[in-house]
C-alpha cells in the first residue's frame, strides 16, 4: 500500500501544505519559503511568508476543531512549564479516552496549547494566573470548561498544588519528580561534595578559565540546576571527564579543587 500511495503524494496534490510540512518538520526559518535558492533548487510550490503563516493558523484551527469534537465531557490535564530568557512558557496536554464504553477504548494525549503566560509578572506565574489562563484557553479553543477536568498531572511544586486545590481536583505528581526528591533525601548527608564541584564548575565557566579549557578540550563545564533533576549527576560526570584537563596548580583553582576524599565520595554518586 505504501508504494501505491507515494507516487500520488506530489506537490501538485499537496500544494502549499508540502512547503509548510517541509519547513516545520525540518525546523527551518519561515523565510525559507522566500529564499531564492530554495525556490530554484526545490520543487516546492512558491509561497510568501504571510500566506505560510496564514496557512499555519488555518491548520491550527482545524486541528483544534478535531480535538474539540473528540474530547469527552470529563478529561485530565497535563502541565509542563519551563523558563527561557526570563520568559515563562507552558504546555498543556489533555488526557482522555476514546470509545471508553468498550474494551477497545484508546487513550489519547494531544497538545492543547504551548505559549508564554500572562504579561502580568505577579499574577501570570501564580496558581490563580494559571487558573485564569485555563478559564480562557479551554472555552475559546475547545468549548470546554475547567470544571470538566477531573485530575491534573504536573510537577509537585507549590503553584501546581495550589492550582489543583483551586480546581478541586487531585494532583497526580510527576514520577520523575518524586524519584528526584527521594534521591535528594538519600544524598542529603553528601551535599558538601556536589557543592564543591559546583563552585569549581562555575569558576571554570568564567572567561579566563574557559579560554584555558578550550585549548585542551572541547568539553565544557556543566553546572547543576534545581529545575534539571539529573543535573547533579551530569555535573559530577563532567567533572571526572574534565579532571585531566584542569590545571590543579592554577592559583585561581588550587583552593577550589575537591580534595581526594571528596573526589572519592563523588565517585560513589
Amino acid at each position: 500500500m505504501y508504494e501505491d500511495l507515494m507516487p500520488a503524494a506530489t506537490t501538485a496534490k499537496w500544494g502549499p501544505s508540502s512547503t509548510m510540512f517541509g519547513i516545520l518538520k525540518n525546523n527551518l526559518p519561515l523565510s525559507f519559503c522566500e529564499n531564492e535558492a530554495a525556490r530554484r533548487f526545490s520543487n516546492l510550490d512558491p509561497i510568501c511568508v504571510e500566506n505560510l503563516v496564514s496557512g499555519m493558523g488555518s491548520l491550527t484551527r482545524s486541528v483544534k476543531q478535531v480535538i474539540a469534537a473528540e474530547m469527552p465531557d470529563r478529561f485530565g490535564l497535563i502541565f509542563d512549564g519551563w523558563t527561557h530568557a526570563s520568559e515563562h512558557y507552558i504546555a498543556v496536554y489533555v488526557r482522555y479516552e476514546v470509545d471508553s464504553n468498550t474494551v477497545d477504548g484508546v487513550a489519547k494525549t494531544p497538545l492543547l496549547c504551548m505559549t508564554h503566560l500572562l504579561n502580568d509578572e505577579e499574577e501570570g506565574l501564580s496558581a490563580r494566573g494559571h487558573m485564569e489562563f485555563l478559564a480562557t484557553m479551554l472555552p475559546r479553543g475547545y468549548g470546554m470548561q475547567p470544571g470538566m477536568c477531573c485530575f491534573l498531572v504536573a510537577d509537585i511544586c507549590s503553584v501546581n498544588r495550589r492550582l489543583a486545590t483551586l480546581m478541586g481536583v487531585p494532583l497526580v505528581g510527576c514520577a520523575s519528580h518524586r524519584l528526584n526528591q527521594a534521591v535528594k533525601l538519600k544524598l542529603v548527608h553528601y551535599e558538601e561534595e556536589p557543592d564543591t564541584v559546583q563552585k569549581l564548575m562555575l569558576k571554570l565557566r568564567t572567561l579566563a578559565q574557559s579560554a584555558k579549557l578550550r585549548a585542551k578540550t572541547q568539553l565544557r563545564p556543566v553546572i547543576r540546576q534545581d529545575t534539571r533533576w539529573g543535573s547533579t549527576f551530569f555535573m559530577i560526570m563532567r567533572y571526572f571527564y574534565l579532571l585531566e584537563f584542569i590545571d590543579a596548580i592554577d592559583d585561581e583553582l588550587e583552593d577550589m579543587m575537591p580534595s581526594p576524599a571528596q573526589t572519592a565520595v563523588c565517585e560513589l554518586c
